[in-house]
């Protein structure tokens, strides 16, 4: 997953309200959002390749999700990142004892990681990462793509902006994704120097990546409510045809205690 924006408000009517983008290679295979068989109480979509997930969430009210963290070359001989989905799902630390144990994740390609667990009817989140500081979040708006934490790159200062509109307008479920099919590249001025060189930085510059072998492969809304219901949706997409929907899965359940 690329690019994740998200509001977290814990003492609101509607704690958390996150946006997600998955951008992968087109041909590695991928299950859609559905309940785990071999984990029955873990909801996300999966990569098959390596078991993983890139946006998951358990019955008993913990989430997680990642994000790779772009420094030149793709490395390929690395664990998966993905596994620290089901680590923290099937955990029962708190989220900020997942993501100090992030920390020194060396055998991992370097990665971003939200991690959340529902107490005593609140949620709590944590930022973790084996490139950069964990931290405990507080209450804000905030987007994480493929550098720290709300680092300003220019999808996600847009991913933002969508994000804040959408919920000062209280819209419904189809439109929050719908206003994230951002494709335009970002100026030359504005891009970020991650060391794979202007041609591909103005490439993975959209909210929403178009491409023939790699892309936006899922766009996934989750919201988590004070009285402990989860919702989440997730269009299955096609980057090589311009982005065009496949499947549409939704799924929601309330926080088992």
């Amino acid at each position: 997953m690329c690019l994740i924006v998200f509001s977290y408000q814990p003492d609101s009517e509607t704690p958390l309200v996150l946006l997600a983008h998955r951008d992968e290679f087109t041909a590695r295979p991928t299950a859609r959002l559905h309940w785990w068989a071999d984990q029955g109480d873990i909801l996300g979509g999966r990569d098959l390749m390596a078991q993983g997930s890139w946006l998951a969430v358990h019955r008993n009210g913990r989430l997680a999700a990642v994000t790779n963290v772009r420094r030149g070359a793709i490395v390929t001989d690395k664990r998966s990142r993905g596994e620290w989905i089901a680590r923290h799902l099937l955990g029962h630390g708190s989220a900020q004892m997942t993501a100090e144990q992030t920390r020194n994740a060396d055998e991992y390609g370097g990665f971003n990681a939200l991690f959340g667990h529902w107490q005593n009817g609140r949620l709590q989140l944590a930022y973790g990462s084996n490139r950069y500081q964990p931290q405990t979040i507080s209450p804000g708006l905030y987007g994480l793509s493929n550098g720290h934490f709300d680092e300003p790159w220019p999808k996600v200062r847009q991913a933002k902006a969508v994000l804040a509109a959408l919920l000062a307008q209280n819209a419904p479920h189809p439109d929050w994704l719908a206003a994230l099919k951002l494709t335009g590249t970002a100026p030359d001025d504005e891009l970020p120097d991650t060391g794979i060189g202007l041609v591909k930085e103005r490439w993975l510059s959209p909210v929403q990546i178009i491409g023939e072998q790699y892309g936006t492969r899922a766009a996934s809304y989750l919201a988590y409510r004070a009285d402990g219901r989860v919702e989440m949706l997730e269009q299955t997409l096609l980057p090589e045809q311009n982005g065009r929907i496949a499947h549409y899965a939704y799924e929601s359940f309330n926080i088992r205690t």
